[in-house]
């Protein structure tokens, strides 16, 4: 029974660390600015064509709002791109296999550092974060400066 017990711990000592591997507190893309002079036209034009640059689809369309998803492998990632006047955000909605989840931030007793661990005392102002794969915050990047490299084009060949 005493080797058993030490093989679920090895595995547990294992297998843990890997399945949290990768996950990160989600964060947005900075918003992207939109050169000034561009219609509304022009500006859906850039974003669709910088979604395109990485397979990124539109799922649902409205009136200053794209519902964009992109599959990779077995991976599925759902994004809202809202813009007005100056600016495009982008910003989660959905997500399928990308390790989503809420947490709340526990703070060490030594430090002023924030961990997930057991042990700890939930600080009262701690919130929920979620959290999600780290290769969703590369995607998102990738797909914002995407979509400012259409835009600037864009406003350059505006500006001629």
């Amino acid at each position: 029974m005493n080797s058993i017990m030490k093989l679920v711990l090895v595995i547990i000592i294992v297998v843990m660390p890997a399945a949290l591997a990768g996950v990160k507190p989600l964060k947005n893309p900075e918003p992207v600015p939109i050169p000034s002079g561009l219609t509304q036209s022009q500006v859906v034009n850039a974003i669709k064509k910088g979604m395109s640059r990485r397979n990124w689809r539109v799922q649902k369309e409205e009136a200053g709002k794209i519902l964009a998803l992109i599959y990779v492998r077995s991976h599925i990632v759902k994004v809202n791109i809202i813009w007005d006047e100056k600016d495009v955000h982008i910003s989660y909605f959905d997500s399928m296999n990308m390790k989503y989840q809420m947490r709340t931030p526990r703070k060490s007793s030594g430090n002023d550092e924030w961990y997930f661990g057991n042990d700890a005392k939930v600080e009262e102002e701690a919130k929920p974060v979620p959290y999600i794969h780290d290769r969703y915050i590369s995607w998102t990047n990738n797909l914002a400066n995407d979509i400012r490299v259409e835009l600037d084009l864009a406003g350059s060949t505006e500006a001629k």
